[in-house]
């Protein structure tokens, strides 16, 4: 199966945790998938963290608004697909004051020139890092505990426009 940089036609999970602090971290993952975790653990991994201002998140530790973060998403994903790049969007969290992108890549060095090429203002930080991917993709995906546990709901794929869009619609 052929990996696409956004993920567009990939089946992806969409499921919550609820950590100690007693605030939700909401998961989009496509790690669960064979051809993805497969190339992952190949390949070069990293975690673009969006660190969110604290007067702009909920009680929850939730943005109030997705609008600056689904734009920031958008525009780094057609950066990278406008360079021909093979670095693939695996899995975004929300939670805890922050929203964390994780790619995987054959070339390390093409997530941050795309992210150079869309620099502006944001009303957030931008850190990455790169690790090990067998730990972080099984942290990205449910466990079979987990699976047994949850609901289970088709959803239909709504494709871009705000935060349903993002959570559904990759």
């Amino acid at each position: 199966m052929t990996l696409s940089i956004s993920g567009d036609d990939d089946h992806w999970s969409m499921f919550s945790r609820t950590p100690a602090t007693g605030k939700p971290n909401v998961f989009r993952s496509r790690a669960g998938l064979p051809h993805v975790r497969e190339f992952a653990e190949k390949n070069f991994f990293a975690r673009m963290r969006c660190t969110i201002d604290p007067d702009q998140l909920t009680d929850a530790g939730l943005p109030k608004s997705t609008e600056a973060l689904d734009a920031f998403e958008d525009a780094l994903l057609k950066a990278l697909t406008e360079a021909g790049a093979q670095t693939y969007l695996v899995a975004v969290t929300t939670g805890n004051g922050t929203r964390d992108l994780y790619f995987t890549a054959v070339d390390r060095a093409e997530l941050p020139v795309a992210l150079k090429s869309i620099e502006g203002e944001r009303p957030f930080q931008v850190a990455l890092a790169s690790g090990d991917p067998a730990s972080l993709l099984d942290a990205l995906t449910l466990s079979k505990e987990e699976l047994e546990k949850a609901s289970i709901h088709a959803v239909p794929v709504q494709r871009g426009g705000g935060f349903l869009g993002k959570l559904f619609g990759r």
